[in-house]
C-alpha cells in the first residue's frame, strides 16, 4: 500500500487476509500515510458485495478483538448501506448467521457483543414485513432457549433490548416505515417491560440487574410510557439505589425515565409516587456530602435536578399541604446540592449542574397570575435568600496559595463558573426586585465593617453587583451608597480591584441617569490607571462609561486627557489598553466645541504623529514595525470614536450625527486626516509588503469614512489613489471592504462618480492580472472581488457603466470560483452570477457577457448540482437557474434542453424521465426560490444514486 489509493484498491485483492493485514496497520504501522491508505482501502471493501462473507470470517472466534470488532462494524455497515444486496430468501441465513455470532460472544468480548447487537437491531428494523411479522418473539425465543448458560443467554437479549430502541431512533427510513416499525414495537412494549420485571424480581448476578436497568429505562422513554402504567416496575429500580452496585444503573435510569417529556402529563402519579421516594434519598445525600462520596452526591443531585427542571408547574402548582411541603423539601434538596461544600472545580464538580434549575423555577413563578406569584414568592423567598448566600459563598476565590496550585484549566472552568453564577444572580432579580439589592448590600455592609471575611467574601458580592448592573435601571438607594463608598475600601488583592472596576463599568447606563456619582467613579477608575494590573479592566470600565454617558464628561476631559497620556508615555498600558483608552479619550471629546477638539486633539495626538514621522525615516525592521502598528492603532482609536454630537432638544437625549451647521472642511477628524495624509502615504510606500501594517492604514481609513461619511469628500481622491496604488503595487484583500464601503457611500453621487469607476476598474485589472498567474492558489481574491464587483452591478451600476471594464475575464474567473471547493469562494460566485444575470437584461454588455459563455455557465451548474461539488452548496447553483429562468427564459429553455437530451449527461444515473421531470419543475418556478432550491436537491439526490435511500 504505497503510491495511491487508487492503486491500493486496483492492486490489492479483497481476502480475508489482506482485511486482517489492513486493520493491524491501522492499528499498529507508525507511518501516518499508510494508516490513510489502509483505512481508505478498508472503506472500499466495505462497498464490496463481498463484504458479508468477509465480516462473518473476520468474526471467528480465533481471530485477535481488534479483527472480530471491525468485522462486526463491517457487517453493521452493509445493514445499514447496502440492505438492496440481501434476497429475501437471505434474509433468514442471515439473522440465523447473526443470532448464532451474538450468542457466542455472548461469552466473550463485551464490546464485540454490543456492536453485534446493535446489527441484530438493524436487521430487525431493516427486514421487519410481513416475510418476518414477529422478529421479537423470535430472537428473544433463540436467545432464551439457546444451549449456552442463562446467564450469558440473558446477557445477550439484554444487549439486545436495550440498543434496539437507539438504533430505531437512529434510523433514517421512509415515514410510513418507520411509523409502522414504531407502531410493532409499542405493541410489543408491554411484554418488553413485564419480562423485565420478571428477571428484577428474579435472582441473578448484578451485572444482570445492571443491564435490566439499562434496558427498563430505554424501554419506558421508548414507548411513552405513563408512570402509573409502570409503578411496580419503578419501585424495583427505586429499591435498586439502595445497592452500592446497582446505584449508578438505577438512578441513570430513574432520571431517564422522570426526564421523559411524557411524564408531563402525569403530575399526580409524581407528587404521590415519584417525588415522596426521591426525597428518601435526602439523608443519603447528607452522609454522601459529609463523607465527601461525590460520586454519590452526583447521582442524587442529577435525579432531583432532573425532577425540578422537568416539572416545575407540578412542583409548585400542589393541591394538599402534604404535597406542598414534600415540593418544598425537594427545591431544598437542590439547594444542598447548589450549596456543596468545596471549591469548584477541584473540590467538587455538581453545583454547576443545578444552577439552569433555578433560572428554570422562577421562569414558572413569573408566568404564573398575580395571586399565584404572590403565594408562590411568599413560600420560596426565604428558600431565595439562603441561595443567595449559598452562590455568594461559592463564587467565592480560594485563598491565594491554593489558587496559584490550580491549572489553566481549572482556572478556566472556575471563571466560566462564576459567570453562571452571575446570570443566576441577575435573573433572581427579575423575581426578587429591590430586595435583591438591599440584601446583597447589607451583606457587603456586614462584611466590610466586621472584616473577618477577607477579601473574597466583598469581591463575591462586588461580582453579584456586576451583573446586576449590566441592565439596572432603578432609584435604589443602596446603589449610590455602594459606588460612593466603593473607594473606602483597601484594595489589597487585584482581583478584587479588578472586579470593582468591571461592576462601575456595568453600572453605565445607570449613570447616565445620575451624573453626580460620575464625580466619584471617574477618579477611582484613572486612578487604577496608573497600575498596570488595573489598566485592562479601568479602560473597559472608562470606555463603557464614556460611550454611555459622553454628555456627561465634558468636566472630566482634562484629566481623563492627562491620565490617558501619562499612562501610554509611562508604558504602563499594553497596546490594546492604550488603544481603548484613546478611544474613550474620543468619545469625551466629541461633546466639546470643535476648535477645542482641535486643540485638544493637536495635544493627544502630536507625540504619536511626531514619533510616526520619525520612524517613516527609518528603514523597517521588526522592532519599529510593533512601535508603528501601536502608534497606528492609536490613530484608529481616535477615528472610531470622535463623532460629533448634537442635542435633541425634545427628547433631551444625544444623536450621534454630524452637526449640521459645521461645515465639511471645519470637522476636527477631517483637518487632522488632512495634516497626517502625506504621512500615512510615505508609510504606506514603505510598508508596501507588510500586510499588517497596510490593514491598519486601511482600518484607519475605514474608521473615518464611517465617522465623517460624505464629509470625508474632500480628501476622497487622495484616498482612492492610496488605495489603487496599495492594490497594485502589492494585492491584499484588506482593501476590499473599504473599497465597498466608499463605493456604497459615493458610487451614486454623479461627482464622485468618475472617481469611484477609475477606483473599481484599477481594482479589476489587478485583480485579473493576478488570477490569471494562478486563480486556484488566490481564492481569497476571487471571493472577496466577486462579492465588491456584485455590489457595484447591483447597487452602483453608475460606476460599473462608467467603468467599462472588460467583463470577460471578470466572468471567467467567475467560473473559476464556481469549480473551487471552498465554500466562502463559491458562494462569492454564485452571488456575482445572480447579480450579472438579473441585470443583464436592462445592459448590453453583460447581456452579451451571459449569452457568450451561456453553455459553459449551465455545464457547470448541472454538473455541480449532479457531483462534481460537495452536495451543501446545491442551493448556489438552483438559485443560477432560478435567475436564468426567470430574468432570460427564452435562451435558458432551449439551452437547457439541448444539453439535458444528451444521454449520461449530467449523470449516468439520471435517466431521461427523470432530467424531463427536473427541467419541467425548473420551467414552471419562477417565484419561489425556496422551491426551486429543493427542485435542485431532489435532482442532486437522483444524479448520485440516493433517491429512496434511508
Amino acid at each position: 500500500m504505497t503510491s495511491s489509493v487508487n492503486s491500493v484498491v486496483q492492486v490489492v485483492p479483497i481476502t480475508v487476509e489482506n482485511v486482517e493485514k489492513a486493520i493491524f496497520q491501522i492499528y499498529i504501522d507508525p507511518d501516518v500515510n499508510n494508516k490513510r491508505l489502509a483505512d481508505q482501502w478498508l472503506r472500499d471493501v466495505q462497498q464490496s458485495p463481498d463484504a458479508w462473507n468477509i465480516a462473518f470470517s473476520l468474526l471467528h472466534t480465533e481471530k485477535s478483538s481488534q479483527v472480530q470488532f471491525f468485522g462486526a462494524c463491517m457487517l453493521h455497515f452493509k445493514l445499514s448501506n447496502h440492505w438492496n444486496e440481501v434476497s429475501t430468501d437471505g434474509v433468514s441465513r442471515l439473522r440465523s448467521e447473526i443470532l448464532q455470532r451474538v450468542l457466542q460472544f455472548s461469552t466473550r468480548d463485551k464490546v464485540v457483543l454490543t456492536k453485534l447487537c446493535l446489527t441484530l437491531s438493524k436487521l430487525v428494523i431493516k427486514a421487519t414485513s410481513e416475510s418476518w411479522p414477529e422478529p421479537l418473539n423470535d430472537i428473544i425465543t433463540a436467545l432464551t432457549k439457546s444451549d449456552i448458560p442463562a446467564e450469558y443467554s440473558q446477557l445477550a437479549m439484554l444487549q439486545f433490548l436495550t440498543v434496539l430502541p437507539e438504533e430505531f431512533e437512529g434510523t433514517a427510513m421512509k415515514t410510513k416505515d418507520k411509523v409502522r416499525l414504531k407502531e410493532y414495537l409499542i405493541s410489543k412494549a408491554n411484554e418488553i417491560i413485564l419480562l423485565l420485571q420478571q428477571l428484577m424480581q428474579q435472582p441473578a448476578p448484578k451485572h444482570i440487574y445492571e443491564l435490566v436497568l439499562k434496558a427498563v429505562a430505554s424501554w419506558v422513554t421508548f414507548g411513552s410510557y405513563g408512570l402509573n402504567e409502570v409503578e411496580t416496575m419503578l419501585e424495583l429500580i427505586f429499591q435498586c439505589v439502595y445497592d452500592n452496585m446497582l446505584f449508578d444503573s438505577a438512578i441513570e435510569a430513574l432520571t431517564k425515565i422522570v426526564g421523559q417529556p411524557n411524564t408531563y402529563y402525569y403530575p399526580e402519579t409524581l407528587r404521590r409516587f415519584f417525588f415522596p421516594r426521591v426525597l428518601q434519598f435526602n439523608d443519603m445525600l447528607n452522609k454522601a456530602i459529609q463523607s465527601g462520596d461525590m460520586e454519590t452526591c452526583y447521582g442524587i443531585c442529577q435525579l432531583v435536578v432532573t425532577c425540578g427542571e422537568q416539572h416545575t408547574k407540578t412542583l409548585l402548582y400542589n393541591t394538599t399541604p402534604e404535597q406542598t411541603q414534600n415540593s418544598v423539601q425537594l427545591v431544598n434538596m437542590i439547594l444542598t446540592c447548589t450549596g456543596v461544600p468545596g471549591h469548584f472545580p477541584t473540590d467538587e464538580k455538581l453545583s454547576n449542574y443545578s444552577l439552569n434549575f433555578w433560572y428554570v423555577f422562577q421562569h414558572e413563578m413569573l408566568s404564573a397570575d398575580a395571586a399565584d406569584f404572590q403565594a408562590f414568592l411568599q413560600l420560596y423567598y426565604p428558600m431565595y435568600m439562603k441561595l443567595i448566600e449559598v452562590l455568594l459563598c461559592k463564587a467565592q476565590y480560594p485563598d491565594d496559595t491554593e489558587y496559584a496550585g490550580w491549572s489553566a484549566e481549572e482556572k478556566e472552568e472556575f471563571r466560566r463558573y462564576r459567570q453562571d453564577i452571575a446570570d443566576t444572580l441577575m435573573y433572581m432579580f427579575n423575581l426578587l426586585k429591590d430586595k435583591l439589592i438591599t440584601f446583597l448590600y447589607q451583606t457587603y455592609i456586614q462584611v466590610v465593617q466586621s472584616q473577618t471575611g477577607g477579601w473574597q467574601s466583598i469581591e463575591s458580592i462586588l461580582l453579584a453587583f456586576c451583573a446586576l448592573g449590566e441592565s439596572y435601571v432603578g432609584d435604589h438607594e443602596c446603589i449610590p451608597a455602594l459606588l460612593t463608598t466603593l473607594g473606602q475600601i483597601p484594595m489589597v488583592n487585584t482581583t478584587l480591584a479588578e472586579t470593582a472596576l468591571h461592576m462601575l463599568g456595568s453600572f453605565c447606563e445607570w449613570l447616565y441617569g445620575h451624573p453626580e456619582i460620575i464625580s466619584v467613579v471617574v477618579p477611582m477608575i484613572l486612578l487604577a490607571y496608573t497600575k498596570p494590573e488595573l489598566s485592562t479592566a479601568a479602560t473597559f470600565a472608562l470606555k463603557d462609561i464614556c460611550i454611555e454617558c459622553s454628555r456627561h464628561m465634558r468636566p472630566y476631559v482634562d484629566v481623563i486627557l492627562q491620565a490617558t497620556q501619562s499612562a501610554i508615555v509611562s508604558q504602563v498600558m499594553k497596546p490594546r489598553e492604550c488603544s481603548r483608552a484613546m478611544h474613550s479619550v474620543g468619545k469625551v471629546l466629541s461633546w466639546l466645541e470643535p476648535s477645542d477638539i482641535l486643540r485638544k486633539l493637536e495635544i493627544v495626538l502630536g507625540p504619536h504623529i511626531e514619533k510616526l514621522e520619525q520612524l517613516s525615516n527609518q528603514p523597517p525592521s521588526a522592532s519599529i514595525k510593533t512601535i508603528i502598528m501601536q502608534e497606528l492603532d492609536l490613530l484608529v482609536s481616535i477615528c472610531t470614536s470622535l463623532k460629533l454630537t448634537t442635542r435633541d432638544t425634545d427628547s433631551d437625549t444625544e444623536i450621534p450625527v454630524m452637526k449640521p451647521q459645521l461645515p465639511a472642511d471645519q470637522q476636527p477628524l477631517l483637518i487632522i486626516l488632512k495634516q497626517i495624509f502625506p504621512l500615512i502615504e510615505k508609510l504606506s510606500s514603505l510598508w508596501i509588503q507588510d500586510l499588517n501594517i497596510i490593514k491598519v492604514i486601511c482600518e484607519m481609513i475605514d474608521r473615518s469614512l464611517r465617522t465623517l461619511t460624505e464629509d470625508i469628500s474632500p480628501i476622497l481622491e487622495q484616498i482612492v489613489q492610496l488605495i489603487t496604488n496599495i492594490y497594485i503595487t502589492k494585492p491584499q484583500t484588506t482593501v476590499f471592504d473599504l473599497v465597498q464601503n466608499l463605493t456604497k457611500l459615493f458610487g451614486a453621487d454623479e461627482v464622485y462618480v468618475p472617481i469611484i469607476s477609475t477606483l473599481f476598474t484599477q481594482i479589476t485589472l489587478r485583480t485579473i492580472s493576478l488570477l490569471q498567474e494562478d486563480a486556484r492558489e488566490h481564492t481569497d481574491f476571487i471571493a472577496n472581488y466577486m462579492r465588491y464587483a456584485s455590489s457595484v452591478i447591483d447597487r452602483k451600476i453608475a460606476v460599473f457603466i462608467s467603468s467599462n471594464v472588460d467583463m470577460e475575464p471578470v466572468f471567467l474567473c467567475g467560473l473559476v470560483g464556481m469549480q473551487l471547493p471552498e465554500p466562502r469562494t463559491f458562494n462569492a460566485a454564485s452571488s456575482f452570477f445572480c447579480t450579472v444575470i438579473k441585470e443583464s437584461s436592462n445592459h448590453e454588455r453583460l447581456r452579451d457577457i451571459v449569452h457568450k459563455h451561456f453553455h459553459k455557465l449551465l455545464d457547470i451548474v448541472l454538473k455541480g448540482i449532479a457531483g462534481a461539488v460537495v452536495r451543501e452548496i446545491v442551493d448556489g447553483f438552483a438559485l443560477i437557474l432560478f435567475n436564468f429562468n426567470r430574468h432570460n427564459p427564452d435562451v435558458f429553455i432551449k439551452v437547457l434542453n439541448e444539453m439535458l437530451s444528451v444521454d449520461n449527461y449530467p449523470s449516468h444515473r439520471a435517466t431521461a424521465k427523470d432530467k424531463d421531470t427536473f427541467m419541467k419543475s425548473i420551467f414552471k418556478e419562477k417565484v419561489n426560490p425556496n422551491r426551486v432550491r429543493k427542485i435542485a436537491r431532489d435532482f442532486s439526490m437522483v444524479c448520485g444514486g440516493l433517491q429512496g435511500c434511508g
